[in-house]
């Protein structure tokens, strides 16, 4: 009985690191496909010069996400590389429409510390596409700033945006060709990754609103266990 148990729970083990991996598998071509279709919007402008600035961008950013999918945890150094060039084509596309700074805590290690792959960057792509690019008056401001919590690292990605009622009233009325699906990917992985353990990843938004109730933009907090 102890041995058909022992077999059991190996077999679950195995499962759910290739669900896992799935999901992996399907946030990797999402995050490409922003990508790629930014180029696509500079060569369709004939603009050559951003085009072959994109590339460059571009080509560090493969590089360094093939780096980070080999492994469940990657440094949070290379991590936060890797979304700077992501956050650095955004950019460009949308003709630096607004800054950025990504901010670590003097007293976390980058290079030791360790955390899931790709786990920020679909919150970092919600606060640009649908917080930061409908923004009018201009001024767009992206933070992300990460600290030591106790035993947990505490990320927080703070956008000045338009909010999300406005950005849902935008989406409802627009026509898409294509749905971003990368938070939904890591609410399921951050579910799998809770699965048997205590010390649990989380995120939440939270709606930033002015003195007169205005919406000023939105953050999320995710925690993730040391």
């Amino acid at each position: 009985n102890e041995e058909i148990e022992r077999q059991r729970l190996d077999i679950e083990h195995i499962n759910h690191d290739l669900r896992l991996q799935a999901l992996k598998a399907q946030m990797d071509p999402h995050f490409l496909f922003n990508a790629l279709g930014s180029i696509q919007h500079f060569i369709l402008k004939q603009e050559t010069k951003e085009s072959l600035n994109y590339l460059a961008k571009f080509s560090k950013l493969i590089r360094q996400m093939l780096e980070n999918s080999v492994n469940d945890r990657v440094a949070l150094a290379d991590e936060t590389r890797a979304l700077s060039y992501y956050i650095d084509l955004e950019r460009l596309r949308f003709e630096n429409k607004f800054e950025y700074h990504i901010d670590i805590d003097e007293t976390i290690d980058a290079e030791r510390t360790e955390i899931p792959p790709m786990l920020l960057q679909p919150y970092i792509e919600n606060a640009i596409l649908h917080g930061l690019r409908p923004k009018e008056e201009g001024g767009g401001q992206l933070k992300v700033v990460i600290l030591r919590q106790f035993d947990d690292l505490l990320c927080v990605i703070e956008d000045n945006g338009i909010g999300r009622e406005a950005a849902a009233y935008i989406n409802s009325h627009r026509r898409r060709s294509h749905i971003s699906r990368g938070t939904s990917f890591t609410d399921s992985r951050i579910r799998l990754l809770n699965a048997n353990r205590t010390q649990a990843v989380s995120a939440i938004t939270i709606d930033l609103v002015d003195e007169q109730g205005n919406p000023r933009g939105t953050r999320v907090e995710l925690k993730i266990p040391l």
